[in-house]
């Protein structure tokens, strides 16, 4: 069992290097070899960082904080200081490479993916369906809400939950967009982010998607971002 363990860690190790050189999911790992390297923590669960990764459940989970409760609004979350965190209810404590390798690690790939070719690009679009959850402590309770369940369109509820990962991209000079720009996951369909609302939202409206005061976790709130693999895999 113990051999079993190691050889586990050295796979996970060299792993991301071998997908870099791999053709179908090259784009879909991109800046992985500068992930921090994996963590075993046993019965398949994986620390990349500050992610807790259960490859069993094909889910992680990412600590975080809320930043605002302000318009405007385009992203869930970003990285640690992500370039756009005037722009995101959450800030996470992770960057872009190590939560590009969990989502890898939970089985996703974007061999089949596409991304927005500008900022907020009609086009749906495609890639491996995940599940993101939003949960954080209050009045002693733990609450938990769909990521869409912060938003709002026009005074509306957002009722399409519908993302979709699809890993960021490699831009000149070979600077990965999603850590550039600290964006990852998304919901206007900027080019940059790892994971995108398939329909996107508010697409034709700038500062019509708002926060969903009811849903939301009060501003500066510890939280825990979940994204899910769902088992029934779902449209692309």
């Amino acid at each position: 069992m113990k051999r079993l363990a190691r050889l586990l860690i050295i796979g996970l190790m060299v792993w991301p290097m071998a997908l870099l050189a791999s053709g179908p999911i090259k784009a879909a790992a991109p800046g992985i070899e500068r992930a921090a390297a994996p963590i075993d923590l046993g019965d398949g669960r994986l620390q990349v960082g500050a992610i807790i990764i259960d490859q069993a459940k094909q889910t992680f989970t990412t600590p975080g904080v809320t930043l605002r409760r302000a318009d405007p609004i385009e992203f869930i979350a970003v990285t640690q200081g992500g370039h756009k965190s005037y722009e995101s209810i959450i800030e996470l404590e992770t960057n872009a490479h190590d939560f590009n390798l969990a989502c890898i690690l939970i089985g996703l790939d974007n061999s089949r993916a596409t991304r927005p070719q500008r900022h907020f690009d009609p086009a749906p679009v495609r890639g491996n369906p995940v599940d993101i959850s939003i949960s954080w402590q209050q009045r002693g309770e733990t609450r938990t809400v769909a990521a869409a369940d912060l938003l709002s369109v026009d005074g509306k509820p957002v009722t399409s939950h519908r993302w979709r990962y699809n890993g960021s991209w490699f831009g000149p000079g070979g600077r990965y967009k999603a850590e550039e720009f600290g964006t990852l996951v998304g919901f206007v369909h900027d080019e940059d982010s790892i994971i995108h609302h398939r329909e996107g939202l508010g697409l034709d409206n700038y500062g019509g998607v708002k926060l969903n005061e009811a849903s939301a976790p009060p501003e500066g709130a510890s939280v825990l971002l979940t994204v899910t693999r769902p088992a029934a895999g779902g449209a692309p």
